[in-house]
């Protein structure tokens, strides 16, 4: 912690389902580069290959923030569903089965 503040980024730890081992770490937001400066501005070194290289970068990395998120609810869908908490199933609006079904997708899956 710098001056007893707590840094902004978060860490994701992705796990092996089936080792459940962690597999890799994904740092976002204070730590990550931020978008670089446009072409002609002061000090930017920025060749036509290199924006397409940073704007697929950018694209794995929301894609990647998808799945994470995505995941992530599905996870919590499923601890609702098995325990059988029918009001938190109904103020979403899913019975049971819906949740389970949505459970199963994998997280690339939309």
């Amino acid at each position: 912690m710098l001056c007893g503040r707590r840094p902004s980024a978060r860490i994701y730890r992705l796990r092996n389902p089936i080792t459940l081992g962690p597999v890799m770490n994904i740092l976002t937001s204070a730590f990550m580069p931020g978008p670089r400066q446009p072409p002609g501005a002061a000090g930017a070194v920025c060749g036509a290959g290199e924006k397409s290289a940073v704007s697929r970068i950018s694209r794995c990395r929301r894609m990647i923030a998808r799945w994470i998120a995505r995941s992530r609810e599905r996870w919590a869908l499923r601890e609702i569903a098995e325990a059988n908490n029918i009001h938190l199933l109904k103020d979403i609006g899913v019975s049971r089965e819906e949740a389970f079904r949505e459970a199963e997708k994998p997280f690339w899956r939309p």
